[in-house]
C-alpha cells in the first residue's frame, strides 16, 4: 500500500484490522473457543475485496511489465499472434490470446501461465488448478479443440477444453452465441418469479 502511495493513516488502519483477529466456529448453537488467526482476510468484510486486489495488482502489473519488455511474435505473422492479456476480479482469472491457430494460442498460453506461476509463487500465492478451465472461441466447424498441459507441484496438469465455461457469471460458449448463457440467465429468472408468486398466494390467504 505505501509502494502504490496509500495515505499512512489509511495504511495504519489496515494493519490494526488485519492484527490480533481471533476466530470462533458456531455450529447449530454451539460456538467453540476463539483461536488467533494469522493469515488472509475477514470473509464478507466490504474491505476485504479492495485488500485482496491490492494484493494481487503486482501480478498483473509484473506480468504486464515481462510482457513489454520481451514479446516478439514467436510464430510467423500469418498466425497473427496478439501478446497474451491477463485480467480477473479477486481471484478469478483470465488469461486469453487470439491467433489463427489453436495449437498456437495453446503454445502462448501455456509460456505466459508459467510467467505467471512464478510470479504468484513469489507473492507466496498458488493456484487451484482443479478450477483451471479452458475454452477455444472459433467459428470454424468440424475442427479438433487441443488441450492444455500446465506444471503442476506434482507433475503435469492436462486442462481439457469445455463448451462452455463461466467466468464472472456470465457463461460463454465457444461460439460466442451466448445461448447458455441467456438460458441459464432465462432459468433464474423464471424461478424467481414462480418464487414471487408463491409468497403472493400465501400473502392472499392470510388474508
Amino acid at each position: 500500500m505505501r509502494r502504490k502511495r496509500v495515505p499512512l493513516p489509511m495504511v495504519k488502519w489496515v494493519s490494526l484490522f488485519l492484527s490480533n483477529r481471533e476466530a470462533a466456529i458456531c455450529l447449530d448453537g454451539h460456538i467453540s473457543d476463539s483461536r488467533p488467526v494469522e493469515n488472509g482476510i475477514p470473509q464478507g468484510s466490504p474491505i476485504s475485496p479492495a485488500l485482496s486486489i491490492l494484493y494481487a495488482s503486482p501480478v498483473y502489473e509484473e506480468f504486464q511489465a515481462r510482457l513489454a519488455t520481451r514479446y516478439v511474435h514467436r510464430v510467423p505473422p500469418t498466425t497473427r499472434l496478439t501478446p497474451t492479456m491477463l485480467i480477473g476480479y479477486i481471484d478469478d482469472v483470465n488469461i486469453y490470446t487470439s491467433s489463427t491457430s489453436l495449437l498456437q494460442n495453446v503454445a502462448a498460453l501455456r509460456a505466459d501461465f508459467v510467467t505467471i506461476l512464478h510470479i504468484l509463487h513469489s507473492l507466496g500465492l498458488s493456484i487451484d488448478f482443479i478450477k483451471c478451465a479452458l475454452a477455444h472461441f472459433t467459428r470454424k466447424h468440424n475442427i479438433d479443440f487441443p488441450d492444455i498441459t500446465l506444471p503442476g507441484l506434482d507433475g503435469d496438469v492436462v486442462v481439457t477444453h469445455s463448451n462452455t465455461v463461466k467466468w464472472l457469471r456470465i457463461t460463454f460458449d465457444s461460439k460466442l452465441l451466448f445461448n447458455e448463457h441467456v438460458k441459464t440467465a432465462t432459468n433464474k429468472a423464471e424461478n424467481i418469479a414462480k418464487g414471487l408468486t408463491m409468497l403472493g398466494n400465501c400473502h392472499d390467504r392470510d388474508i
